[in-house]
């Protein structure tokens, strides 16, 4: 990374934690480590990426690691792919003891975990806000805490939302 500045907001929230002095061991599957920009001398010693492929799975091409890599239809492989990584992983964070850990929605077991450990996490989500609430607040998606388990959970407005509204999946779009 030639320039503060990334257009990744990951590289981003990296540099920005590490020039506070933190040390942080990252995590990151090999594709997405080789997508980012390089980092800047002076915070390459604060971060290290370590590279954990993705186990192999039936129905998933060869180098996919990230939503990008496949196609909608492709999403439930990824995500038995990411729930090969929970032992490995959680293995790897209780030897390193990281300072924290970003982590999206494929990585749901994740939370619980880095919770035991102590481990500070954030949840990074690339969407809008608006959409953001209808899942739950911050800190029920970040400790895995929502009650809501079923289709006919989502066919109501969310508990968290305080104002009248009518806002809820319809039943086929729940399942």
């Amino acid at each position: 990374m030639a320039r503060l500045r990334s257009h990744n907001p990951k590289s981003r929230t990296l540099q920005a934690h590490s020039s506070k002095g933190s040390q942080s061991l990252i995590h990151f599957h090999p594709k997405n480590i080789d997508r980012l920009p390089k980092l800047p001398p002076h915070l390459s010693s604060s971060i290290a990426l370590v590279k954990i492929p993705l186990p192999r799975i039936a129905d998933l091409p060869e180098q996919a690691e990230a939503t990008m890599d496949i196609h909608g239809g492709q999403m439930d492989h990824l995500k038995i792919a990411f729930d090969g990584l929970e032992a490995g992983l959680t293995r790897f964070l209780e030897d390193s003891r990281p300072d924290w850990i970003i982590y999206d929605f494929a990585a749901h077991w994740l939370p619980p975990v880095s919770a035991r450990l102590g481990i500070s996490r954030a949840f990074f989500l690339n969407i809008c806000a608006w959409f953001l609430a209808f899942f739950g607040p911050s800190d029920a998606l970040v400790s895995g805490s929502d009650d809501r388990t079923k289709p006919e959970d989502f066919t109501v407005p969310p508990k968290w939302v305080k104002f009248e509204t009518k806002v809820a999946y319809r039943r086929y779009e729940a399942d």
